[in-house]
């Protein structure tokens, strides 16, 4: 027999190409160990000496030779797996067959998507390809030893629930097609590309010499904070104390819920280094909801840990320069920035800093690129900061994919927020995260809890006319006012610059800024309170969690609870102030859409000013926050404290305001992989996975909008060159996320589409045609804008 190759060599020739069994050895042998941490390593070894199956073909190796014909060469070894082995072959189909494009559905046809399995595999059943040459190179494995070898999800005794079961299948799947695409990535570029598979080597520090530099420090921060120790710094201490303390518990999900200012972000990444360590877990990954706090935290580990050893992924990282929380950059050299390119494909790095749509969407993903880094998702520790805000609509879904990940991948879960949703009623499976921070006598806090007080008394029924609130806005010299909307914030910008005469300390910031923009602004803010200046600043929620920013004062427009009470984090965070500081929750009918409580006027429900009842989550959210407010004032309990909170969650994801259970799970995800309580229905039970589908719903933003990029600055400027110059790279494209600003479809429509030239699939706001008026310095791209909160969760 002639001998069958897998690729040609890096010249294009089979002169030294490589041999087709060499491959399927070499990506089998990969694929097992990455599928390791969900007992399927198996199954994945088998996947990657069946991936390739179709090579053997006589048409595939023409085409190595020079015939420029197509070949199928996925289906193939899906086929054949499904002969076999039947049930167990099908779920062993769906990611050999989408190796390159992607995990197809079973059986339901999407428009403008891949061919279904079954269709394939039916299309192809009579067709003669490639078994007996491929069948003379390896010797595959019976049934029984295929069934003797399921995965974790499957036998594990603890996994008692029906549903977890399915769904962990359906991870587990996720989990081999992972291991997969990453083998035969990785063995592909060794033969095909040899220097980016050099350059792909790196040699981190251990986890272990993580910990000891993350302890160093804190030691350090420690014995500043002794000199002069504030009530703050204590509660800080004790967190950070009681957080190593339950790192020596078994593996699992864990909650954090300690209040804004309490030292959360390091404490809780102490709690996940020492946790990796007794757990032999092999990294720690930090996932966001907004870039701003990535950013942020991912410059606090670099310098602590040094950047070869952080892994930085979102939309606006520059890998050719790195980010500093002022907001500045330094250049990075060649080599590290090609080292950080190829590490973001498969998160092959000790530390890494992420958002949360790049992990979670990742996970559900069915595209090879997408899903790459998922096997190295398991056997790790996840922190999920902020996790209030994960989306109400794929709650289920998200709750269950990180369940399965901690008891069927040898994960870790960290939950961490200052407003702990409650979960109880709507948690998938029995588990329940175990609380990390005890507060037994009820005063841990007390210090960080007492740093403010709110000020209630100026919404719906008593609002603040625009003029009252620049009034009250002038006569403080340090103030931030957060609005609930684009167009609310420009609305006040420009009444107080009116009313002080000046731009001078002055600030505003939205998402109508480009990203670069904001952090310039949020670096100039930082430095004005640094001083001691006077700064005043109008920002939507975007400055909300994270930004560590210390106002005397804070506006809150009216929103939901957890909202209001992350803006009152940005007030006397350090608790320096010789009184409480001053957070005031406040409506303004001016304000474009305005939502009035059912007590106002006769008026009923929640309604704009055009009395048409509001039903987006935005105006859901603020009529449940103010239902909490007024029975606090009638119940004689904390609107901002735990009992408000968990009446706010629990209205928020039972069925009030039409957010039903059902609405946890809209596009019905969860209920499609687990089935009825029965059982019945389940793609789990087939192994009739949807997988293309799932990916398409499960979606944190459904409207991304219409991008404009923005040729603002120095480099801008030069960004827009690559444009002109016919540049289409994926390096360009991520570059350009930091000069971008996504508007709505019919925002573009109606205020920007004269004034964007369209360069190949980059939409550039015309600064040659008198258009440049459209983006300020001060306030971003001009035009309506009044939409909804920011999300920076890319």
């Amino acid at each position: 027999m002639a001998a069958l190759y897998a690729h040609t060599d890096a010249e294009g020739t089979l002169e030294h190409g490589q041999l087709l069994l060499d491959h399927l050895r070499a990506v089998a042998e990969r694929a097992c160990t990455f599928a390791e941490p969900v007992g399927a390593g198996v199954w994945a070894y088998w996947v990657g000496m069946l991936h390739d199956a179709g090579k053997a073909s006589e048409d595939f190796q023409r085409r190595l030779r020079g015939d420029a014909r197509p070949v199928d060469h996925a289906t193939g070894g899906a086929r054949l797996a499904t002969q076999r082995y039947g049930g167990i072959g099908r779920l062993l189909a769906f990611p050999i067959v989408g190796h390159h494009g992607g995990m197809p559905n079973w059986r339901l046809l999407c428009e403008g998507g891949r061919t279904p399995l079954k269709m394939r595999l039916d299309e192809t059943k009579d067709i003669p390809l490639f078994e007996a040459p491929y069948e003379q190179l390896v010797q595959l494995p019976s049934l029984e030893e295929l069934a003797g070898a399921v995965p974790r999800c499957l036998v594990d005794p603890a996994i008692c629930c029906q549903a977890e079961r399915a769904f962990g299948l359906y991870m587990t799947e996720q989990m081999i097609f992972s291991s997969l695409v990453d083998a035969d990535f990785l063995d592909t570029e060794s033969v095909m590309s040899p220097d980016r598979a050099h350059a792909r080597t790196s040699h981190p520090l251990s986890l272990a010499q993580l910990a000891a530099l993350l302890d160093a420090y804190m030691d350090a921060l420690s014995r500043s904070a002794g000199m002069n120790s504030s009530p703050v710094n204590k509660v800080r201490a004790e967190v950070l104390r009681q957080c190593k303390l339950a790192a020596l518990a078994p593996s699992g999900l864990f909650s954090l819920e300690v209040p804004t200012g309490g030292g959360k972000t390091l404490a809780a990444l102490s709690f996940a280094l020492h946790h990796a360590l007794h757990a032999g877990q092999k990294r720690v990954i930090i996932a966001i909801p907004f870039t701003s706090i990535v950013e942020q935290t991912a410059s606090t580990l670099k310098r602590i840990f040094g950047p070869e050893n952080v892994l930085e992924h979102h939309s606006t990282y520059d890998y050719e320069r790195a980010s500093h929380p002022n907001g500045s950059g330094d250049a990075i050299d060649d080599e590290r920035a090609l080292r950080e390119r190829l590490l973001v494909q498969n998160w092959d790095a000790p530390v890494i800093v992420t958002t949360n749509v790049q992990l979670f969407e990742s996970l559900f993903s069915n595209k090879p690129s997408r899903c790459r880094k998922n096997h190295n998702i398991a056997d790790s520790v996840i922190i999920l900061d902020e996790v209030q805000t994960l989306p109400d609509h794929l709650l289920k879904p998200t709750l269950a994919m990180l369940q399965t990940l901690c008891d069927c991948a040898r994960a870790t879960a960290l939950l961490c927020t200052a407003t702990q949703p409650n979960f109880d009623e709507c948690w998938p499976f029995p588990s329940r995260p175990r609380a990390i921070v005890h507060d037994k006598e009820g005063d841990l806090f007390a210090p960080l809890m007492g740093r403010v007080a709110y000020e209630t008394d100026r919404t719906e029924c008593n609002p603040l006319s625009l003029g009252e609130l620049v009034d009250m806005l002038v006569d403080e010299d340090r103030a931030l006012c957060i609005v609930s909307s684009r167009g609310a914030a420009r609305q006040v910008y420009e009444a107080m610059r009116e009313r002080l005469g000046s731009e001078r300390g002055l600030f505003h910031l939205s998402g109508l800024m480009i990203p670069e923009h904001r952090r310039q602004v949020i670096g100039d803010i930082r430095a004005r309170l640094a001083e001691g200046l006077p700064c005043r600043v109008v920002s939507t929620q975007l400055i909300e969690a994270g930004v560590d920013v210390d106002f005397p004062v804070v506006f809150r427009e009216t929103a939901g609870i957890d909202s209001i009470i992350q803006a009152a984090g940005r007030c006397n965070r350090e608790g320096s102030l010789e009184g409480k500081g001053r957070v005031v929750v406040f409506a303004c009918p001016e304000f474009g859409k305005r939502f009035v409580s059912k007590e106002c006027d006769g008026i009923d429900g929640n309604t704009n000013k055009k009395g048409r009842a509001d039903r987006t989550w935005l105006g859901q959210m603020r009529q449940l926050g103010l239902e909490v407010i007024d029975q606090a004032r009638d119940g004689g309990f904390d609107a901002f404290g735990k009992e408000g909170v968990r009446r706010f969650f629990s209205r928020r994801y039972g069925v009030a305001g039409g957010f039903g259970k059902d609405g946890l799970d809209a596009p019905a995800i969860y209920r499609s992989i687990v089935g009825k309580r029965d059982g019945s229905d389940s793609a789990a039970n087939e192994g009739t996975f949807s997988f293309e589908k799932y990916a398409a719903d499960y979606r944190f933003i459904t409207d991304e909008g219409r991008p404009i990029f923005v040729p603002w600055g120095e480099e801008g400027q030069v960004l827009l060159g690559r444009i002109e110059s016919g540049e289409i790279s994926a390096d360009l494209q991520r570059a350009l996320q930091c000069y971008t600003v996504a508007v709505p479809l019919w925002t573009f429509k109606d205020a920007y589409a004269d004034h964007v030239r369209p360069i190949g699939p980059f939409n550039v706001l015309e600064d040659r045609s008198g258009a440049e008026h459209l983006y300020s310095e001060k306030l971003g791209l001009l035009a309506s804008g009044d939409g909804e909160y920011d999300l920076l969760v890319i």
